[in-house]
């Protein structure tokens, strides 16, 4: 994964290789011939760059074409981010960086609690079932918290489908789907992240 910086009015054109290959070029020319036409459109109207890019399609293999503009963001996000270290007060000490971090931004203090609970489920499942680094990121744009935990094992945590009075475990990950809109994995370097998003006030 390699991180991009847009700016705004970019337009970013993906497409399979049957736009850019075929039996008379290889791909480093169909590349250089696509970005060359991709340059000399007219962002504003993605419709027409469109049309540009697949009129001289050979159509001797499948061709795919995603145009996707990214026109800025209406609202800056408020990032954070905390390394967990592993001690036995690691999770205090992400909920203590957590409260700090929401209150600061102006979070109210029941959509605090919320975060604190989601927090707590997702630095201890990383601590308890994998080894390495975890970090944490908090991110508020507009009225959407994001928790994200990263942590150095590609497993993603399993939901139970059962729980039982009497076990021990697999209610963290229960309590996070509970108390979140969306939840998810996704892979990061090697690992993955748990992510949550949960609706704050300001």
């Amino acid at each position: 994964m390699s991180p991009l910086r847009l700016q705004p009015g970019t337009l970013l054109a993906l497409t399979t290789d049957g736009l850019v290959e075929s039996a008379d070029a290889d791909i480093d020319e169909g590349m250089d011939r696509f970005a060359h036409a991709l340059a000399a459109c007219d962002p504003g109207h993605p419709g027409l760059v469109a049309d540009a890019l697949l009129g001289n399609a050979r159509r001797s293999d499948d061709v795919a074409l995603l145009l996707v503009r990214y026109d800025g963001m209406a609202l800056r996000p408020l990032r954070e981010s905390w390394t967990v270290w592993r001690v036995p007060e690691a999770v205090s000490h992400a909920r203590r960086f957590t409260r700090r971090t929401l209150r600061s931004w102006g979070v109210p203090g029941d959509d605090i609690d919320t975060v604190l609970l989601v927090v707590s489920e997702l630095v201890t499942n990383a601590l308890v079932h994998t080894d390495g680094k975890v970090r944490l990121d908090l991110t508020l744009v507009g009225g959407r918290m994001r928790v994200a935990v990263a942590d150095a094992s590609p497993r993603s945590p399993a939901k139970p489908t059962s729980i039982g009075w009497e076990a021990t475990g697999g209610r963290g990950i229960l309590l996070v789907e509970a108390m979140s809109a969306a939840w998810g994995t996704l892979p990061v370097s090697g690992g993955k992240q748990v992510w949550s998003e949960i609706p704050v006030g300001r």
